[in-house]
């Protein structure tokens, strides 16, 4: 897995390179952008529940989720 997930960081940092010679710019975005951001975000996904998944996939995905974030940080 981590040879899996070198080689997509390695790709994805060459197609920022392409994409910003042919003129993307990137920004970093605010602290409160992000939290507006996660907040859309998290109602988006409250409006699936029953929809493409069941409250139970959800509270088990982010469980693995928070999980994940402690141990990868």
């Amino acid at each position: 897995m981590d040879r899996l997930r070198l080689a997509i960081r390695k790709e994805n940092r060459e197609a920022i390179k392409v994409m910003t010679k042919h003129g993307v710019k990137l920004i970093r975005p605010s602290v409160d952008q992000i939290e507006e951001f996660k907040a859309v975000a998290q109602k988006a996904m409250q409006r699936q529940v029953g929809k493409s998944f069941s409250a139970a996939v959800k509270k088990e995905v982010l469980a693995h989720l928070a999980a994940y974030r402690k141990t990868e940080k």
